[in-house]
């Protein structure tokens, strides 16, 4: 019998299985708008690394309202790097929020 993690929910459905991915978190960065950064760990070499970003807030867009630019995202080696576009208009807004940094 393979050993590993096997979790069933009330109804008796398997919903977590060894095999399945399931990504570790390394590190949760707040990212103000407009300011580019890294983060570097050796860790992102143990797995797939994942990047996932969430804005600090929601837009409401309407006619004449800019555009929201949120950061790009790039991997080398055991670093992530993220940075912002230039603003195109004066109307634009940089997109402040969180990333979380892990590997699968």
């Amino acid at each position: 019998m393979p050993a590993g993690l096997q979790i069933w929910n009330a109804s008796g459905a398997l919903i977590l299985d060894a095999t399945q991915r399931c990504g570790r978190v390394l590190s949760i960065q707040g990212l103000t708008g407009g300011q580019g950064g890294s983060f570097t760990d050796s860790r992102l070499s143990q797995g797939q690394p994942f990047v996932a970003y969430q804005r600090d807030k929601t837009y409401h867009l309407s006619y004449g309202y800019g555009g929201i630019m949120s950061p790009t995202f790039s991997l080398s080696g055991s670093t992530v790097t993220w940075a912002y576009a230039a603003l195109n208009a004066s109307y634009d807004e940089y997109a402040a929020g969180i990333i979380v940094i892990g590997v699968y």
